[in-house]
C-alpha cells in the first residue's frame, strides 16, 4: 500500500497536508454548493479538519474508498435537503415580508388621532366658535401672543411691513372655527384648515365665504373636514408649515 510505504512522520503529516489542499481547493466550493451560509466558513473548515484527523490512521485504500463513497452519499443527500431547506427559507421570508407589509398597511389605516368624545364636545359648541366674547374668548386672546411668534419665526420682512406671511402654505390642524386660521390668512398666508368635526366645519363656512369676498389680494383660507392622518397622506411631499 502507498500509505504503508510512508515514514511515520509522513503518515502523521499526510492528513494535515491533504486537509490543507482540500481546504484551499474544495472547502469553499462545498460551503457554497450545499448552502452552509448559516455556518461560518471557519467552523466548516474546522469540522473537515477534525474528520481528516480522526481518519488519519487509515492505510487500507479499500476502507478509504468506502469512506469516500459514504461521504459522497452523505453530501448528495445533504445537498438535496439543504437545497429544499434553502428554497423553503426563501419562500418563508418572502411570505413573511408580504404579511408584514399587509399588516403594516392595515394597522396604519386603523390608527387615528381622532378622539370621538372631543369631536362631539366641540360640535355642540359650533354656534359659539365665531363669538370673540364667548366660550372661546381665551383662544382669541392667545392670538396676541402666538401671531407675533409665528411671524417672527417663519415670516418674511417686507419694506412696507404688510403681508409678512405672503407666499407661505400653512396647515392649521384642529382648526375649530378658524380662530387662528383667519388672522394668518389676513397676513398673506394660504391656510388649509383641517378639523375632524363636520359640524364645526359647517358652522364656519359662512365666515369662510365672507372672508373670501373681503380679501381678494391677500391670503386665502380653506376649511376641510378630515383627520390629520388623511391630510398627511393626501399632501405627502408638499411643502406645508404645520401649526
Amino acid at each position: 500500500m502507498i500509505m504503508s510505504s510512508f515514514s511515520t512522520e509522513d503518515r502523521f503529516l499526510f492528513p494535515f497536508k491533504l486537509f490543507t489542499y482540500f481546504r484551499q481547493r474544495y472547502a469553499p466550493e462545498l460551503y457554497k454548493e450545499f448552502h452552509f451560509e448559516d455556518m461560518p466558513l471557519s467552523v466548516f473548515r474546522a469540522a473537515l479538519k477534525k474528520q481528516y484527523t480522526n481518519n488519519a490512521h487509515l492505510t487500507d485504500f479499500r476502507v478509504i474508498d468506502r469512506k469516500i463513497a459514504e461521504c459522497r452519499q452523505m453530501f448528495a443527500e445533504l445537498g438535496k435537503s439543504a437545497c429544499c431547506t434553502y428554497k423553503f427559507h426563501c419562500i418563508f421570508l418572502e411570505s413573511a415580508k408580504r404579511r408584514f407589509c399587509t399588516n403594516s398597511k392595515s394597522l396604519q389605516s386603523q390608527q387615528t388621532s381622532v378622539d370621538g368624545s372631543d369631536v362631539k364636545t366641540f360640535a355642540k359648541l359650533s354656534p359659539d366658535w365665531t363669538k370673540e366674547d364667548g366660550p372661546f374668548k381665551a383662544l382669541y386672546s392667545m392670538n396676541r401672543l402666538r401671531l407675533p411668534l409665528i411671524v417672527d419665526t417663519i415670516g418674511r420682512k417686507t419694506e412696507q411691513g404688510h403681508d409678512p406671511l405672503l407666499g407661505l402654505h400653512i396647515a392649521d390642524i384642529g382648526c375649530g372655527g378658524g380662530i387662528l386660521t383667519f388672522p394668518l390668512a389676513r397676513l398673506g398666508a394660504y391656510v388649509e384648515a383641517v378639523d375632524a368635526s363636520a359640524d364645526v366645519i359647517a358652522s364656519v363656512k359662512e365666515a369662510e365665504n365672507c372672508f373670501r369676498h373681503e380679501n381678494h389680494e391677500s391670503g386665502k383660507a380653506t376649511f376641510k373636514c378630515s383627520s390629520v392622518e388623511d391630510f398627511a397622506s393626501n399632501n405627502a411631499g408638499s411643502k406645508v408649515h404645520e401649526l
